[in-house]
Formats: structure tokens, sequence, C-alpha cells
């Protein structure tokens, strides 16, 4: 599960602001994650991830406007 969730850091990386549209369901998606009980130890792949969102997607849209 964890390399699934880095998949989408990944994915970031290389779609940049192609990604946009599907941020806010990754997001959800993450944050179903994290309310699971069991999931604790997926809590830095995560957080890893929703870091590489931010710097490949989110920091470039100010850049473009």
């Amino acid at each position: 599960m964890k390399e699934q969730i880095k998949q989408f850091g990944v994915a970031a990386e290389i779609f940049e602001d192609a990604l946009v549209p599907y941020v806010p369901k990754m997001l959800s998606s993450f944050q179903k994650r994290i309310k699971e009980e069991g999931s604790t130890r997926l809590h830095v792949a995560i957080s890893e991830t929703i870091g590489q969102l931010v710097w490949n997607i989110v920091d470039k849209l100010d850049d473009k406007e």
C-alpha cells in the first residue's frame, strides 16, 4: 500500500499541473487512509506524497498566473 501511495507523488512529478482536477480526489483518498485504525504505518508515506503534490503541482500554479 505504501508504494501505491508514493506513486501519486511520482505522478505529480511527471504530470505536474495536468493533475489539478484530480487533487481533491487524491486528498480525500489520503484522508480516508489516515482515518483507518490500522494505517498508522502509512502516515509517513502519505505526508511525503502530499509534500510532493504541493511541491510539484500547487507551487507551480502560482508561477503560471
